[in-house]
C-alpha cells in the first residue's frame, strides 16, 4: 500500500487544471484540497451565496405559475387571462435580462445582487398583501418579473474564481471549449 504524496499533482485529463495537493500534512486534509480547488473559502462563500440568492429570486420569478389553477377558479379566469398571468412574469423576465446583464457589467454583480433581490421582495409582498383582484395580481406578476432577471448576475458571481485553462473566464464567449469553433476545439 502506498503513502500519499505530500507534491501536489495535476489531474492529467483536465490540461491546466490546478495543482491540488493530496496530502495531509499540515492539517489541510481533503477540506484544503477542495477549497483550494475552489478558489478558496471566500470564493466557496460566495457561490453559496449566489445560489442560494438565485433559487430566491427563481422561486419568487416562478411564484405566479403554481398559482395559475387557483387564481383562475377565485378570479373566475378564462383560458386567455390565465395564460397573461403565468406568461407576464416570464416575459418580463426573460426582457429584463438583457438590462440587468448591462448594469451587472457596468456596476458588478456585487451591487446588482441585493439590488434585484430587493425589487423582487416588493412584488412578492404586494401579490401576498394586495392581490385580490386580476389585475392587482397581473401587476404584481410584472414586477415579479424582476427576480427573472436574477441569473444574470448570479452567472457572473458564482464563476468568479474559476478560471479555464486557456485562462478566461466561463461566461466569456471564447471561454468554454464547446463555445469554439469546430476547429480550435481539443480532441478528447
Amino acid at each position: 500500500m502506498s503513502t500519499p504524496s505530500s507534491e501536489p499533482m495535476a489531474d492529467s485529463s483536465l490540461p491546466g487544471a490546478p495543482e491540488v495537493s493530496h496530502s495531509s500534512v499540515g492539517g489541510t486534509g481533503a477540506t484544503g484540497a477542495v477549497e483550494e480547488a475552489l478558489g478558496g473559502r471566500t470564493a466557496v462563500r460566495m457561490r453559496i451565496l449566489a445560489t442560494v440568492g438565485f433559487a430566491l429570486c427563481f422561486w419568487a420569478w416562478a411564484l405566479i405559475s403554481p398559482l395559475g389553477s387557483a387564481y383562475s377558479k377565485q378570479f373566475r379566469l378564462n383560458g386567455f387571462q390565465q395564460a397573461l398571468l403565468v406568461a407576464v412574469p416570464v416575459v418580463v423576465g426573460s426582457l429584463g435580462r438583457i438590462p440587468v446583464g448591462g448594469l451587472t457589467d457596468r456596476f458588478g454583480a456585487r451591487m446588482m445582487f441585493p439590488a434585484v433581490s430587493a425589487l423582487t421582495i416588493l412584488p412578492v409582498l404586494f401579490v401576498g398583501f394586495f392581490g385580490h383582484s386580476f389585475a392587482l395580481v397581473l401587476v404584481g406578476g410584472f414586477f415579479l418579473g424582476v427576480g427573472g432577471t436574477s441569473s444574470r448576475w448570479e452567472c457572473r458571481w458564482s464563476t468568479r474564481g474559476f478560471l479555464l485553462p486557456g485562462g478566461g473566464q466561463p461566461w466569456e464567449p471564447s471561454g468554454p471549449a464547446w463555445a469554439a469553433p469546430p476547429s480550435r476545439r481539443s480532441a478528447p
